[in-house]
C-alpha cells in the first residue's frame, strides 16, 4: 500500500455527490425559472403543508380522544386522534 492514496480517493468519494447535489438545484432552478418562480425567495420552496410540520415543530405532537358510541353527526374528537401532517382528527374518528 502506498502512503497518501487517501487523498486521492477522497475526491473520487466526495465529487460525485457534490454534483448529484449541483444537478439537482440546476433542475430545481431551470424548472422555477421555466414556470414564472425566482428560485432564490423562500416562498418558491414552501410546499403546502410547510405551515402544518412548523407547527408540529413548536409544539409537538397533539392527541385527541374519539368517543365511539355517539352519532357521526354529533363525533368530536376528545383523545386518541392525532392532529399532524395530512392524517386529520376527523379521519381517524370516522367522519
Amino acid at each position: 500500500m502506498k502512503v497518501g492514496t487517501g487523498r486521492r480517493q477522497a475526491p473520487a468519494l466526495v465529487v460525485p455527490p457534490v454534483l448529484a447535489w449541483l444537478a439537482g438545484h440546476a433542475l430545481y432552478w431551470a424548472a422555477a425559472a421555466d414556470n414564472g418562480f425566482d428560485y432564490f425567495l423562500v416562498r418558491t420552496h414552501a410546499r403546502w403543508d410547510s405551515g402544518n410540520y412548523l407547527n408540529i415543530a413548536r409544539h409537538g405532537y397533539t392527541l385527541l380522544r374519539c368517543v365511539p358510541n355517539r352519532p357521526a353527526r354529533s363525533r368530536r374528537p376528545t383523545g386518541a386522534a392525532r392532529r399532524a401532517g395530512s392524517p386529520s382528527t376527523r379521519s381517524a374518528c370516522g367522519f
